[in-house]
């Protein structure tokens, strides 16, 4: 039986892709073709429109995401990773995770995994919790993460973007008062100034 750990997230955003005003069969073959790796003109020259059932009914679970899950470590061909604090993300995660998320979370969601999992320092052990490196941009760790499955990826995805989402909204609070403080500050030295022009 098939479920959200047969499709890597590069499938998912392939199957978002695909065209919304085709018909349902049109539909059905295009999504055959990316979860099975086969050309559509090959599905359309050599199965059977019951060849072509029969396998979509293995994909039915598409109609629903898996559940939020918090998982913190994952394995890409050989590089270990694991879940980044997050209660201790850094000014250029926060960025680079509010600038994904407001572009678009599908087409973006390897780019916010690739902050949010950072390579690990050393083999895991049971009783003290792997060190991460710092965080930096990696086209490496975002092909990677287009490999994940996508029961880690939504699971953790959807337990994430309530906390992102608080997390992007405190940001701009943030930035608000800074920019509140910085402009108060202009102010009260332009006064300052002022008065001392004045008093000349």
């Amino acid at each position: 039986m098939k479920t959200w750990k047969d499709i890597t997230l590069r499938q998912a955003q392939a199957l978002e892709a695909i065209d919304p005003h085709l018909d349902r069969l049109d539909t059905i073959v295009e999504q055959l073709s990316i979860l099975k790796g086969i050309p559509v003109e090959e599905i359309e020259r050599t199965w059977t429109p019951e060849d072509v059932f029969i396998e979509a009914d293995k994909w039915s679970f598409l109609s629903s995401l898996p559940a939020p899950k918090e998982v913190k470590d994952l394995t890409i061909d050989g590089r270990e990773y694991g879940m980044c604090n997050l209660g201790k993300l850094t000014l250029a995660q926060m960025v680079d995770i509010e600038e994904y998320y407001n572009v678009g979370i599908v087409e973006n969601a390897h780019k916010i995994m690739a902050v949010l999992f950072l390579p690990k320092k050393k083999k895991w052990n049971p009783f003290k919790r792997s060190e991460l490196e710092d965080y930096e941009w990696s086209e490496e760790r975002e092909s990677d993460m287009l490999e994940a499955n996508m029961e880690f990826v939504w699971g953790n995805m959807l337990f994430f973007c309530g906390g992102v989402k608080r997390y992007t909204i405190g940001l701009l609070a943030f930035s608000q008062e800074m920019l509140k403080t910085s402009t108060k500050t202009e102010q009260t030295q332009s006064q300052e100034q002022s008065e001392v022009e004045g008093e000349q």
